[in-house]
């Protein structure tokens, strides 16, 4: 629940993340929300785009913060 509040990122959204998408600096910690899960109505729910264009973006999360460290 941290990590959703303190990124701004949709449930599908953040559950999609996989390790690529996290890119650690010296004190940033860059997210990149380039996929996200759709449920399509019938049968499993699919990975995909996010919702919106401007859905496709990068997260910058300055440290030290606990968002940070749950995300790590």
């Amino acid at each position: 629940m941290l990590a959703l509040v303190g990124t701004g990122m949709r449930w599908g959204e953040i559950t999609a993340l996989e390790p690529g998408d996290l890119r650690s600096a010296r004190d940033v910690l860059h997210v990149r929300v380039v996929r996200a899960w759709k449920d399509v109505g019938r049968g499993p729910m699919r990975l995909g785009r996010p919702k919106t264009a401007l859905g496709t973006r990068t997260i910058p999360l300055r440290r030290p913060s606990p968002v940070v460290d749950v995300l790590e």
